[in-house]
């Protein structure tokens, strides 16, 4: 009697499981063929990352930023058949060198994507050099991108970061300034009677004093002075020198010299700037009043390969103040006993 009841309980269980076998054979081929037809874009269950799935990175203006500025950036997710992943978890980490501001709650980046299988956010740039932003799906979708930002120029005075971004632990990043790779302005300011000075003179007046005397005003030529710095392994042949004032190009130029300033070895150029109320060799007349002036130079080394770079300081043009401390510009009459 028991071994009869044996023998029907696991026929019944060898019918139980070929059934179950068969039904789930059947889902199965359901769910794969099915899935380009009968799911809107985004629903697919599982996307694999090596089957063709992607997820990107792009930074908005491109992967040179300047250390403490910000920037966006989207990370976009997609299926195989290059429809958007909608409304899937995006976590995003970076180097130390990268805050990530946002999406950040609690120091931790992450964030659905919409719709369009997309997620925006912002980064910031903490410290000069070479750092990696990466983003990855949840898990199952196999899916992670990186990409490398570099971070150009000195933080600015007083900058503090940016406190409560997310970031920064994916380790020490690398500082890319290269010394054996480097030409650059050293120093760029304005001489006039042998002095640096950051005004531009344009006219020679009189000096009223306290005891109300009067002086001719100091007044000379105003010439540009720039030092270069050569730490690359080659040797600088020859420079071009031209000025941005105030958002006009080449103003005061440009100027073509050649130099020689051997590896590890630095020179300073001199030339004019203005000798009255016009700019030296173009003749346009100087404006009046304080502005940012870029100077940019184009190094030309003997290997006949070339760099540029640029500095900008802040000078005022016009009749300026150039009588000493505690005098004022005076007028003729005010001068006539």
């Amino acid at each position: 009697m028991f071994r009869s009841i044996v023998q029907i309980s696991l026929g019944m269980l060898v019918g139980v499981l070929t059934l179950g076998a068969m039904t789930l054979a059947g889902c199965s081929k359901g769910d794969t063929g099915d899935a380009g037809n009968n799911s809107g874009p985004g629903t697919q269950f599982v996307s694999d990352g090596g089957a063709g799935a992607t997820l990107e990175i792009t930074v908005v203006g491109g992967n040179r930023l300047a250390t403490g500025s910000t920037t966006g950036f989207f990370v976009e997710a997609r299926d195989p058949s290059g429809l958007a992943l909608a409304f899937i978890q995006i976590f995003c980490e970076s180097e130390h060198g990268i805050a990530i501001i946002e999406p950040s709650s609690g120091g931790v980046a992450f964030e659905m994507t919409g719709e369009d299988g997309n997620m925006s956010g912002v980064i910031g740039a903490v410290t000069p050099g070479s750092f990696v932003l990466q983003c990855e799906a949840n898990n199952g979708f196999g899916l992670v991108d990186r990409v490398t930002i570099v971070n150009e120029g000195d933080a600015p005075a007083g900058f503090a970061g940016f406190p409560g971004a997310a970031g920064g632990n994916l380790g020490g990043g690398v500082i890319i300034e290269d010394p054996t790779n480097e030409a650059a302005v050293s120093e760029f300011t304005f001489v006039r009677n042998g002095e640096a000075v950051t005004t531009l003179d344009t006219e020679r007046g009189l000096c009223l004093n306290s005891d109300g005397g009067c002086t001719v005003e100091p007044f000379g030529a105003t010439s540009w002075s720039i030092t270069i710095t050569n730490t690359t392994t080659r040797q600088i042949t020859s420079a071009t020198i031209s000025f941005t004032i105030g958002g006009t190009a080449s103003t005061a130029g440009p100027f073509s010299d050649t130099i020689s300033i051997t590896s590890g070895g630095s020179a300073t150029i001199t030339g004019p700037m203005s000798g009255g109320t016009t700019f030296a060799i173009t003749g346009d007349p100087v404006p009046t009043g304080t502005f940012p002036t870029t100077v940019t130079v184009s190094l030309t080394f003997d290997d006949g390969s070339s760099i540029s770079d640029s500095t900008t300081r802040t000078f005022t043009y016009g009749p300026v103040n150039s009588c000493a401390s505690g005098e004022s510009l005076a007028t003729v009459a005010q001068c006539t006993p």
